[in-house]
């Protein structure tokens, strides 16, 4: 019979380095993105679906359908409440928070796609630039 593996925790960056990372990406919806999902810790399609009537603003909550259609209340902090408003006064967009480069109105796999892969690409030229330790 096989000993059991041990199973280790992956290792995390440090939080001064996250940020760094955060910073580093130049294109603000894709740098407001990223704060979202590393102060609240959300998933990368959780993320880009965010709707302005998800954040509950007077007890800065932000409701979420995850996974199977699963609901949860995320508290967001004060600076990142205050990126989120002065990015949607950049757009103004009635929906959603993160719209595409088009504007539309509903969220589908091509409106998916176009926001996750500049963002995944961006964040990999922000560590490739600013991380030299290994992970």
């Amino acid at each position: 019979m096989k000993p059991l593996r041990r199973m280790s925790l992956p290792h995390a960056l440090p939080h001064g380095d996250c940020m760094r990372i955060i910073h580093a990406v130049r294109h603000p919806v894709y740098r407001n993105c990223l704060l979202v999902m590393y102060s609240c810790g959300l998933r990368l399609g959780e993320a880009v679906k965010i709707q302005v009537s998800h954040i509950d603003k007077p007890t800065s909550i932000l409701t979420i359908t995850g996974k199977y259609n699963r609901q949860r209340l995320l508290p967001i902090p004060p600076t990142t409440l205050k990126a989120l408003r002065d990015l949607w006064k950049t757009h103004r967009h009635k929906q959603y928070l993160f719209p595409n480069r088009y504007g539309k109105t509903h969220v589908s796999e091509e409106i998916y796609t176009h926001l996750t892969t500049p963002i995944q690409c961006q964040v990999r030229k922000a560590v490739e630039k600013l991380i030299t330790s290994p992970i």
